[in-house]
């Protein structure tokens, strides 16, 4: 662990319609859910506002995954740290037209693209 570095308690998965996501009591995650033509495209992921401004960035690709029968295409974060977020479109594979995105601690945010 770094110097001043928060250390990371009661790390759990949380289930959003079948899709575990990873979150603790200092992070939490983004889950989204598209549609199965998006399965293999990439979706940058910014951090914006506060000490995550332009720092935090993760790239992602959705994949499917088969919940109760039914293909689902998703990406999920996991263990963001807690502040707002946006979906980079200029760097992503696909428009996703949706604003900040919130994260709290031990909490999912889960959003439809």
């Amino acid at each position: 662990m770094l110097l001043g570095e928060d250390r990371e308690t009661n790390a759990r998965m949380v289930y959003v319609k079948g899709i575990a996501a990873r979150v603790s009591d200092q992070r939490g995650a983004i889950v989204l859910f598209s549609s199965p033509q998006h399965i293999g495209r990439r979706v940058h992921l910014i951090g914006y506002g506060g000490d995550i401004f332009g720092k935090h960035r993760q790239n992602g690709t959705f994949s499917g995954a088969r919940v109760n029968g039914r293909l689902r295409c998703v990406l999920v974060f996991h263990l963001l740290r807690v502040g707002n977020y946006y979906l980079d479109n200029k760097k992503s594979q696909i428009m996703v037209f949706f604003g900040m995105i919130v994260v709290s601690p031990g909490e999912v945010e889960e959003i439809q693209c």
